[in-house]
């Protein structure tokens, strides 16, 4: 069998990790997360060497529920394609 090369385009990668493109996708799911979670999540964007988005309880009541009832792990289960 014939060896493969892959040589990586560093600047190629950076520049799709933060493209519109990107956001795009992450923000589909980071609200997909949201929905399946229930009242009470929000979720928070975040740009620095990359886009990312964080999923945290909005109050107090939805803080405990996390805790007792892990809904934000069962949110992200639900929420993959």
């Amino acid at each position: 069998m014939a060896r493969s090369f892959v040589k990586i385009n560093y600047a190629g990668v950076g520049e799709l990790i933060r493209s519109p493109e990107m956001d795009n996708v992450l923000k589909g799911y980071a609200d997909a997360v949201v929905n399946n979670a229930g009242e009470g999540f929000v979720s928070h964007r975040y740009e620095g060497k990359r886009i990312a988005y964080t999923i945290t309880p909005d109050s107090v009541q939805a803080s405990n529920k996390n805790k007792k009832e892990n809904t934000l792990v069962k949110a992200l289960g639900a929420a993959r394609r």
